[in-house]
């Protein structure tokens, strides 16, 4: 990252992808073969990611899973869920339970 010293696994650095997560959303959709996105999980890296593949047009699929220390008491399942539900111009893929943005 910027002070040269952290290593960014995933997520965003400010409004950049980064680590892993820009070599699974900028890199591979190059080789032109179907890209899905499964997130497991629930954070904010886990919804930053969903949030970079939808713009994408990548189909998506959330997989929700219990936080054992959730940074909010009332979301015990983290972001994800109240991102997904803000989707609402969304069609089925042809791959059961994935959605993408409709075009």
């Amino acid at each position: 990252l910027a002070d040269g010293k952290t290593v960014a696994w995933g997520g965003f650095d400010g409004k950049r992808l980064v680590g892993t997560t820009r070599i699974l959303l900028e890199v591979n959709p190059l080789s032109g073969l179907p890209l899905y996105w499964l997130a497991a999980g629930g954070g904010e890296i886990t919804r930053d990611e969903l949030r970079a593949a939808w713009e994408r047009h990548i189909s998506v699929l959330l997989v929700p899973a219990k936080s054992r220390y959730p940074a909010d008491p009332a979301h015990p399942y983290g972001p994800c869920g109240a991102f997904m539900e803000t989707l609402k111009t969304y069609k089925q893929d042809d791959v059961r339970g994935f959605i993408r943005l409709e075009e």
